[in-house]
């Protein structure tokens, strides 16, 4: 009988002979890693191949799971979304201390979209080398462009805040 870490193995194998896919996948129960395999390059261009601690930028595919692990820390009552989520972000990201993780999760937080720098973000944003301090103050440190709540803005400066602990 093959053991559940075979079948992920050929599952996964059979996959990729038909579809390109670059990533990491890992299969966890209870804490325990069943399966995990890295696929593919995290830079064609530089010949540099993920492993199992590439990272991966932030993007719509993965907010889920951000709101998702968010969610399981209230479950488990280690933060309050109804809070500032001031309390939980590094001491050098500065945000107004009227936003709350909930502002964060639901876009409605006001905050400055850092994706309005398009030409200077986008522009070398693969091949730019900041440490996080850095990076917070030439991006995400900005002032509130509205007040926290009051209005819907699909806003991805939202979010890396959130993922930024």
């Amino acid at each position: 009988m093959r053991t559940l870490r075979e079948k992920l193995e050929d599952y996964t194998n059979e996959y990729l002979k038909l579809y390109d896919f670059y990533g990491v996948i890992q299969v966890t129960r209870k804490g325990e890693v069943l399966f995990e395999k890295a696929c593919g390059y995290a830079s064609i261009e530089f010949g540099i191949k993920n492993d199992m601690h590439s990272c991966f930028s932030l993007a719509s595919m993965s907010k889920q799971f951000t709101a998702f692990a968010v969610m399981l820390l209230c479950d488990r009552q280690v933060l309050d979304i109804d809070q500032s989520a001031q309390l939980y972000l590094p001491a050098d990201l500065k945000i107004d201390e009227s936003i709350t993780v909930h502002h964060l999760l639901s876009h409605t937080s006001g905050l400055y979209n850092f994706f309005n720098f398009e030409n200077d973000f986008f522009g070398g944003y693969n091949r730019m080398n900041y440490s996080q301090t850095e990076y917070f103050q030439q991006y995400i440190n900005k002032k509130p462009t509205k007040p926290a709540g009051t209005e819907y803005d699909y806003n991805n400066s939202n979010f890396w805040k959130t993922k930024s602990r």
